[in-house]
């Protein structure tokens, strides 16, 4: 039997593991995509080859040896007794065994290198194996990693990681014909207890059958937790007769654990609501621990299906859903559309399964802009904003900008013209439609008094958390400055040792915070600083006493962009800008042309 000539699974080991086959029954690892894959399928395995593929098939707890020939220009490099287990791999590239270690090791004699002759020995030492990775009998590659063989003589290639077909496994396939099917009604009853176990193999034996040692318990599954139950595993039949047996339990093998709780009346039990949310539960016994031969066969699930009746619900208008609405998004940063930017939002709406939107145009969309304080402002389809609409989503594109101030604008209600839309009746009732969205409309500002003597004043509209005069604001500062005799300007500096001296440029000066000079404040919203003049300071600099006059930087420049607020979000409504006074002269443009225009009355 020459397995080296039917192995179609390139495209799968590509796909999978970015391995290809090549016809000579191996496979390498492609550096590239799939097609570079299926380049490499068209090459022969020029590294190596198997001496006995065709004699190797694992049947019973033995010691089976693998023999590779190195071809010519190339050879292993390996030691003697070293695991290669994870080299042992089936035609997916997948471990071949559970063990990934313990299994399989280079040999060549009690003493001497595992390569000889370049011909590379690995002994599987089968009753050490613990499972298989499929169900039934598989075939055997041997994966030699890319740092095990190395080039020989003249060769001037390097080795690919490739995969060479060494031989096979007989094991029979473990079934489960049947389910376990009980129900809760009053009682809980089996209806039925028996499964029947079935092996399929060639030449199956019935005498090798070894399910002594089999484990049978509940596994992991959706609906239920292990833990939830109180099992005692049933039995397996006594004889095994042409590869099959019977699994049966009783319905009081099951029962819900009630954590330690000595339940008189009532407890945990079976639920109508349980399992798949109706009463049907699903769960799996695991079976594990037959053997055939000496050899572990693959574990499999007995079916154990239980209904638990008595669930009354009714449904108003034949549908669980009475009302349906679409699922809105929107293009903004937090959902939150900003309408006095200069850029469009687009606002999401995805359909339900069985509404058809594709009928619905702009104009059966309706966009009300609401304020806090009930001012409402209807925006004109095809104008202020459009809509696109196909069988599932709906896409409106909002232009309009904000300008003025007042009113500010909080929310955006979309109202959809049903009569447009289509629906399965059956399953909706959509009698309205609607979604409101939070938005911002203007951008916090401030209005600013005072003059250029004096106190400042600035009166902030749209924040939230302000209290404190250096959330928005640098410190005010001052320097000392000294004009001597000679009409020469010098400013108080101090050297490295905390002396006072006299320097020729405030660049070189100190400067002082004036917050408490210029009574800096915040009340209400409203941030308050005084303009200070001719005032003094006496300093010891260059060992005589000097009364210094305090020179104040402009105050009004010590407020920074909001974008450098400490501790401030925008009101609802509001959004924070990257500047304070670009929004301040919107009246001013020509469209609008309603602001200050200059001049005195």
């Amino acid at each position: 039997m020459n397995r080296k000539l039917n192995k179609g699974y390139a495209l799968a080991m590509a796909a999978v593991l970015g391995i290809s086959v090549v016809p000579g029954g191996s496979y390498v690892m492609a550096a590239g995509d799939g097609a570079a894959a299926e380049e490499n399928a068209a090459a022969e395995n020029a590294y190596f080859h198997s001496e006995n593929a065709d004699e190797v098939n694992i049947q019973d707890t033995g010691v089976y040896t693998i023999i590779l020939k190195a071809n010519e220009g190339w050879s292993f490099t390996l030691a003697d007794n070293v695991d290669v287990t994870p080299w042992l791999v089936d035609e997916e590239g997948s471990p071949v065994f559970t063990d990934t270690e313990g299994i399989a090791f280079t040999q060549n004699g009690e003493e001497g290198p595992a390569v000889e002759g370049n011909t590379l020995k690995i002994n599987i030492d089968v009753s050490k194996i613990s499972g298989f990775t499929s169900n039934g009998k598989g075939d055997i590659y041997v994966l030699p990693p890319s740092d095990s063989m190395w080039v020989a003589g003249e060769n001037k290639g390097f080795y690919k990681a490739t995969a060479e077909w060494a031989g096979c496994y007989t094991i029979p396939k473990v079934e489960v014909i049947g389910q376990i099917d009980g129900s809760k009604e009053k009682e809980f009853i089996l209806e039925e207890d028996t499964v029947t176990l079935a092996l399929d193999g060639e030449g199956l034996d019935d005498s090798l059958i070894d399910s002594s040692e089999a484990v049978i318990e509940i596994v992991d599954g959706d609906g239920y937790y292990v833990s939830d139950f109180v099992f005692t595993p049933g039995s397996i039949g006594g004889t095994w007769t042409n590869g099959e047996n019977t699994y049966s339990m009783s319905a009081e093998d099951i029962s819900f654990d009630n954590g330690g709780y000595d339940v008189v009346d009532g407890g945990r039990g079976w639920s109508q609501q349980g399992g798949d949310g109706n009463g049907n539960y699903n769960i799996s016994i695991g079976l594990s621990g037959l053997k055939y031969n000496g050899l572990p066969l693959s574990d499999v699930k007995i079916p154990l299906h239980v209904y638990c009746y008595g669930r009354t619900f009714t449904v108003e208008g034949g549908s669980l859903i009475a009302e349906s609405q679409p699922k809105w998004t929107s293009s903004a940063e937090d959902n939150i559309p900003v309408l006095c930017d200069v850029y469009p939002d687009e606002l999401y709406a995805v359909w339900p399964l069985g509404f058809d939107a594709s009928g619905l145009t702009s104009e059966d969309f309706t966009l009300t802009l609401c304020s806090e304080y009930g001012d409402e402002l209807v925006l004109e389809a095809g104008k202020d904003y459009s809509a696109v609409s196909e069988n599932g989503r709906s896409v409106i594109t909002v232009n309009y900008m904000n300008w003025s101030f007042t009113p500010v604008y909080t929310t955006l209600r979309v109202d959809v013209n049903t009569d447009a839309l289509v629906w399965d009746q059956e399953m909706y009732r959509a009698d309205t439609i609607s979604c409101t969205y939070d938005i911002a409309s203007v951008y916090a500002y401030y209005t600013l008094s005072g003059g250029l003597s004096g106190t400042l004043s600035w009166t902030f509209y749209g924040l939230e958390g302000f209290d404190s005069w250096e959330q928005l604001y640098d410190a005010p500062t001052y320097r000392l400055a000294y004009v001597d005799e000679g009409g020469t300007k010098n400013y108080y500096a101090e050297d490295e040792n905390g002396n006072g001296i006299l320097v020729d440029s405030e660049q070189k000066a100190i400067s002082y915070d004036a917050s408490e000079d210029c009574s800096t404040a915040v009340i209400n919203q409203v941030a308050y600083v005084t303009r200070r003049e001719d005032m003094t300071e006496e300093k010891e600099a260059d060992g005589q006493v000097i009364t210094f006059s305090k020179e104040y930087d402009n105050v009004e420049y010590t407020l920074r962009t909001p974008d450098k607020a400490v501790g401030v979000t925008a009101k609802p409504g509001y959004a924070l800008g990257s500047a304070w006074d670009t929004y301040l002269r919107w009246p001013w443009q020509t469209f609008i042309n309603t602001g200050y225009q200059g001049g005195t009355k």
